[in-house]
């Protein structure tokens, strides 16, 4: 079982997850929204960047819930969901969400590896392995 600090931001829930940066060799925390209604998980194209993950993307479209939208499909290292440790983990990037005031969303493609609550009350989503 492994708990996880979620912060909720105009009802929206929010978590720093751990990615592998190849960059710097070691887990970096960025800040993802939490979306259960997201497919995959995705990323704003600077921090795939900054993360040195971009080097391998290619070119696609993405449907979304405000439509089509020109995305680039990579593959991340690893994921760490409090100490398990996902790899080669599918995301998707597009500049659309570098507006944004969080760094990517964590999509059922991750989710759904998971049996998950969440407690409003204390803040801690809390995963099970399935």
């Amino acid at each position: 079982m492994e708990k996880i600090n979620i912060k909720i931001i105009k009802g929206l829930m929010y978590a720093d997850v751990p990615f592998w940066s190849i960059v710097d060799n070691r887990y970096r925390k960025v800040f993802m929204l939490i979306d259960t209604g997201a497919n995959t998980t995705s990323f704003a194209e600077r921090v795939l960047k900054e993360l040195g993950c971009f080097s391998n993307a290619k070119k696609s479209k993405a449907r979304t819930a405000g439509g089509y939208v020109d995305i680039h499909e990579i593959q991340v290292p690893k994921v760490k969901i409090g100490s398990v440790e996902l790899t080669n983990v599918d995301v998707h990037s597009h500049k659309n969400l570098d507006s944004f005031p969080f760094d990517g969303i964590i999509g059922m493609n991750v989710l759904s590896l998971f049996n998950f609550s969440v407690n409003f009350d204390d803040n801690i989503i809390t995963f099970d392995g399935r």
